[in-house]
């Protein structure tokens, strides 16, 4: 028969025996502190409510909207009372238009006996109330630029052209006109309609009725003027005359126009000549001939100045 001895170096369980102790009697100990009900501190926010206060009346000021409370006890008491839906309530029903203090209470919270409350902040605080009014004040609207060889015709049409506001007496009296929002002119070449929200310049201020304003903005193209000089004139219809010319042809043309088209314009696209055919049968010994010009887009282009305007022609 085999016989087996098992000594302590050989079985693992005994390997480290004193540092695996060590670290059983930590982890005991860890658990146990924390488990017992040692008195901590723990800071808790708590909204505010302002109830009653007049409908004809509202809160102007900034006001806080939770106060911080810097609490001590067990541990599991203050976090079920940090977790019952705290709020402290203040009725505003006793205040008038001005200022009043409110002095912040922890009689208002029903507070746990094994929980204290070390500190609140803040401890009073101000509230700042005004009389609510209306006001009718004008509707400005606010017209970004347009495309580049585009321009505003008149002014932009609103309407309504004026909205009536409720708001704060104090804020209302310095005003005088509200703003549209910022209406893009981006790809607009034309007249358009557009309808955008108003921008009420403080939370307080309300339109009592209109939310939009209509706009209709009417856009043209920017009439430009280009001038061409030293434009070669050309000759037609002179085959069979014997004639002199003494000054020189050349000719500077000017002309307005859209931009879109006067931008794109050149010197290649215009024709400017003499024509033989109108001079007179009639023989003379000289004649002053018009300078003909011919270009695009007659309908859109306007010749304004040629130079010059006829040329002498003298016939042998």
């Amino acid at each position: 028969m085999w016989k087996i001895n098992i000594s302590k170096d050989s079985n693992p369980f005994f390997l480290n025996l004193g540092k695996k102790t060590i670290a059983i009697v930590i982890a005991i100990a860890l658990w146990i502190v924390a488990n017992l009900e040692f008195d901590i501190e723990r800071n808790i926010e708590v909204p505010i409510n302002f109830v009653n206060l007049d409908k004809s009346l509202i809160v102007v000021n900034d006001v806080p909207k939770n106060v911080s409370l810097r609490a001590r006890g067990p541990r599991s008491e203050l976090s079920n009372f940090a977790d019952s839906n705290l709020n402290l309530t203040f009725d505003l029903a006793a205040v008038q238009n001005g200022s009043s203090k409110i002095d912040v209470q922890t009689e208002k919270l029903t507070i746990p006996e094994e929980v204290q409350i070390v500190t609140i902040s803040p401890g009073e605080f101000e509230v700042e109330v005004d009389k609510i009014v209306s006001k009718s004040v004008v509707v400005n609207p606010i017209i970004g630029e347009p495309d580049r060889g585009f321009e505003i015709s008149g002014s932009p049409l609103v309407t309504p052209s004026k909205v009536v506001v409720l708001g704060p007496e104090r804020l209302l009296s310095k005003l005088d006109s509200i703003n549209t929002s910022r209406i893009s002119l981006n790809g607009e070449t034309s007249k358009f309609t557009i309808q955008v929200p108003l921008q009420l310049p403080s939370s307080l201020i309300q339109t009592q009725k209109e939310q939009l304003a209509r706009v209709i903005v009417e856009l043209n193209q920017v009439v430009l003027e280009k001038e061409f000089r030293n434009v070669e004139i050309s000759l037609k219809n002179f085959n069979e005359l014997s004639y002199e010319i003494d000054s020189n042809l050349k000719a500077d043309v000017v002309f307005d126009g859209p931009y879109n088209i006067i931008n794109s314009l050149k010197s290649d696209d215009i024709e400017v000549f003499l024509d033989g055919s109108d001079i007179s049968k009639e023989k003379k010994k000289s004649e002053n001939l018009k300078v003909n010009v011919i270009y695009p887009y007659p309908d859109s282009l306007k010749l304004t100045k040629i130079s010059p305007e006829t040329v002498k022609i003298r016939i042998n």
